[in-house]
């Protein structure tokens, strides 16, 4: 390769791609072919477009946006932790995706809120007979009573 086209590969930027298109296109492109449920992605995606603009340049959005995202959710919108988690997955979803198909140079490193601690709950001897008497395949029914008299954990 000679020096004018490696420059030329360096100055080469992707076109302008609003935030809308490129969540369209995620949900089109991957979601469909990857089975996902689209109706979950839908809610996220809606509460994403609420805050940042649908027309953004999904080049603009960076951490501090992020950071201001999930404070912006957590306060004024009343949500946990966890769904400002969940939201902002989606949209480090649909980045990583615009990069892959060279509609974005690097997608960024978002900001995620910290995580909330695991919960840890035992079912009730109640919740036990109610689970071991509904009807499911016989394997399922199996790896249950196994996990219970076993005490297996999920991880």
């Amino acid at each position: 390769m000679n020096e004018q086209a490696i420059s030329e590969i360096r100055l080469w930027t992707p076109p302008y791609v609003p935030l809308a298109n490129a969540m369209q296109d995620y949900a089109r492109e991957h979601g469909v072919n990857a089975g996902l449920d689209l109706r979950r992605l839908a809610g996220p995606m809606w509460d994403l477009l609420l805050h940042f603009d649908p027309q953004c340049d999904i080049a603009t959005i960076n951490r501090q946006g992020s950071r201001r995202y999930a404070e912006q959710r957590m306060t004024v919108g009343g949500v946990q932790g966890a769904t400002a988690r969940k939201e902002l997955s989606v949209l480090r979803a649909v980045l990583g995706h615009a990069e892959r198909e060279a509609r974005l140079v690097k997608a960024p490193k978002l900001y995620f809120p910290p995580a909330n601690p695991p919960k840890t709950r035992y079912l009730t001897r109640e919740e036990h007979r109610r689970l071991m008497t509904t009807p499911m395949p016989r394997r399922v029914w199996l790896f249950y009573l196994l996990a219970f008299n076993t005490g297996a954990r999920a991880t």
